[in-house]
């Protein structure tokens, strides 16, 4: 940021060239100044979001340890892996607040798209067994041999389908982050 001299005598301030543009009075009252207004309301938002998502990703990790160390479910590596996905679920929240804290807001877009390629993921993959898909497959019937011979690419489909679902999702919006 380069600092503009101002000249005491005249009241104006000089550009670097030969044009002098006057300098503007302050403002006795800080709502009178817009400019000083949309900043404020930027910080105010910036701080906002880094304390909703800070805090949320905070209460969501102690609320999920607390469960999972006070209801065992098993051994210890029952456990070590539970605290391990909740880690991994908590992490975009904290992810988000620690941009928004550095101010690299490009970051926050790359962050986002993971979260919504692991969410189209997890979408695919569930809705087969919600379809019952895999049920229909295995009747018995008049065209069970067709079913049969129809499964191999449809079991196919299922399982490389989210994968590839989820990699066009990140790519698609990777690409919409990237400036023109």
């Amino acid at each position: 940021m380069q600092l503009i001299p101002k000249d005491i005598h005249h009241g104006v301030r000089h550009t670097g060239g030969s044009v002098l543009t006057p300098s503007r009075p302050k403002s006795k009252f800080p709502f009178n100044d817009f400019g000083h207004m949309k900043t404020d309301a930027k910080e105010i938002l910036r701080w906002s979001a880094i304390v909703a998502f800070g805090g949320f990703g905070i209460w969501q990790t102690i609320s999920g340890s607390h469960h999972v160390l006070t209801h065992p479910q098993g051994g210890g590596i029952e456990t070590s892996l539970a605290l391990g996905f909740i880690a991994l679920v908590c992490t975009p929240f904290y992810i988000v607040a620690y941009i928004c804290f550095r101010r690299h807001y490009r970051k926050l877009f790359d962050v986002l798209t993971v979260v919504g390629a692991v969410l189209v993921f997890g979408l695919l993959t569930t809705l087969p067994r919600e379809w019952h898909i895999p049920e229909f497959f295995m009747q018995r019937g008049p065209w069970f041999g067709l079913r049969a011979f129809l499964s191999l690419p449809v079991s196919l489909l299922w399982l490389f389908g989210p994968f590839y679902a989820a990699a066009w999702v990140f790519r698609r919006c990777h690409r919409m982050a990237e400036p023109r």
